[in-house]
């Protein structure tokens, strides 16, 4: 029985065989690539690589050596150099591919930071030009690493070199922000040597490369280092530079549709938490406080608030007589809540003013820091004792009653008192004296009538009248 066998050949390395059966796919020995049948001609090969070649062919489809009869004799590779340089080819790509691994990893870590940085612009705990620049910054290095990653095929000493530097950079920066942590410096040191020692390594895959431009070309275009594809040297060659403008402006297509949507993601997140830092709002409140301008200052209160709180402030100036020097805010210390960030929450601001400490109660009402409430240091006693024992001996009901929430109430019962006891005027004040400190104060006036006690209480930082306990009949 006689048995038949079948040219063939690998398709990586270019290793003929002969197989059994030409239906059948095969393993090489040498590469382990697929070895397929071919068809068996006598036709001419190159003198290079050994290719078969058509009637009238000027150049070899595989390796783009010149075999016409009018091209001058080159000496070629020997068949076992190129298939030990489609090995070597081979694995070149798989080291390529690791490099692009690393690449894709760092976008990866690039987007995890960018994540990271709105959730800071969410929290307020940087200023708005750090985010800015922390977030652009890690947006440039994932473009730059996206892009890496698909054209570490083309370049790759350059794009080896190009990561070296950025993992460098950011070790070096991280570095920095720890304030130069020993463990972390050299942590960060040695993870951006491992990507300097690939240098040589990506070095050396370039001059593969260049040795061999036939079999590059042909992976770049087909996949794989097949002899048979059909192309020629020229053609792969221009295919090469095509495939390459493609994937730039693809890369770049895709990186600036990246940019576009992570921008948009940036200005949303400021345009719905960011909120201003709680220093300047207090500078520009000094700024109305110190104008002496009521309204102004009465702006800074929720909108319900404000003409209320407007004429409570007229009638401190008034009672105070500020007119429209109104006392500076110095010395200002800021109290935050535990579980509240500096930025937002509620604010407890102490300041000084000529006559003592006051307390500014603020608070975070949708995206707006929002003035609730002031304590204002007493105004002075000895003010208000002196105007009552005047208004009291001059039997002045309606002077008196000014000092009461209700005036025009509070007269009438100072009047029904001293009709009760059948005072024809009230009976004059010998001397006074006050007891009490901070917000309750009793002013004991001693008259010809007996003793005589008057009440008084702070609200709204004026002291009000609450109670007047006459003698006992």
């Amino acid at each position: 029985m006689t048995s038949h066998s079948f040219p063939a050949a690998c398709q990586q390395c270019g290793q003929e065989y002969r197989v059994p059966d030409p239906e059948q796919n095969y393993s090489c020995r040498d590469c382990e690539g697929t070895v397929l049948a071919v068809e068996e001609t006598s036709a001419e090969r190159c003198p290079s690589c050994e290719e078969p070649l058509e009637a009238g062919q000027a150049f070899c489809p595989a390796c783009g050596e010149g075999v016409g009869e009018d091209q001058e004799e080159v000496p070629g590779k020997s068949k076992e150099r190129r298939r030990q340089a489609s090995r070597q080819l081979v694995k070149a790509f798989g080291f390529l591919k690791l490099l692009r691994v690393f690449f894709l990893l760092g976008v990866f870590i690039s987007l995890l930071a960018m994540a990271g940085t709105l959730f800071l612009v969410k929290e307020n705990i940087f200023p708005l030009w750090m985010v800015y620049l922390v977030f652009l910054m890690h947006l440039g290095i994932a473009c730059v690493k996206f892009i890496g990653a698909r054209m570490v095929f083309y370049r790759p000493l350059f794009w080896s070199v190009l990561l070296a530097g950025l993992v460098t950079l950011a070790r070096t920066i991280d570095a920095a922000q720890n304030d130069f942590s020993p463990v972390w410096t050299v942590g960060g040191l040695i993870w951006a040597g491992l990507f300097w020692a690939l240098v040589p390594a990506t070095a050396r895959v370039r001059r593969l490369i260049e040795e061999n431009p036939d079999l590059h070309i042909a992976r770049m275009i087909t996949g794989s280092t097949r002899r048979s594809s059909g192309l020629s040297g020229k053609e792969l060659l221009a295919d090469q530079k095509l495939a390459e403008r493609r994937a730039w402006r693809k890369s770049l297509m895709i990186c600036g549709g990246g940019a576009v949507v992570s921008l948009l993601m940036l200005f949303t997140t400021i345009s719905q938490f960011h909120r201003p830092g709680f220093e300047k709002v207090w500078e520009n409140f000094q700024s109305d406080w110190e104008s002496g301008d009521p309204g102004k200052v009465a702006s800074w209160f929720p909108f319900a608030q404000r003409a209320e709180e407007q004429e409570n402030l007229m009638a401190i100036a008034k009672d105070r007589n500020w007119g429209d020097d109104w006392p500076p805010l110095e010395d200002a210390v800021m109290t935050f809540d535990e579980m509240e960030s500096r930025e937002y929450g509620r604010q407890r601001v102490e300041a000084d003013i000529p006559t003592g400490q006051g307390t500014w109660m603020w608070a975070s009402q949708e995206q707006e820091w929002e003035l609730q409430s002031f304590t204002l240091p007493p105004p002075d006693f000895e003010r208000i004792e002196k105007e009552w024992v005047e208004g009291w001996n001059r039997s002045d009901y309606t002077a008196l009653a000014r000092y009461f929430v209700n005036p025009e109430r509070s007269e009438g019962s100072l009047q029904r008192m001293a009709s009760r006891r059948d005072w024809s005027s009230l009976p004059r004040v010998m001397d006074a004296t006050v007891e009490g400190t901070g917000s309750i104060r009793k002013l004991e006036l001693n008259t010809n009538a007996g003793m005589v006690v008057v009440s008084f209480r702070l609200v709204d930082n004026l002291w009000v009248a609450a109670s007047v306990k006459p003698p006992k009949s």
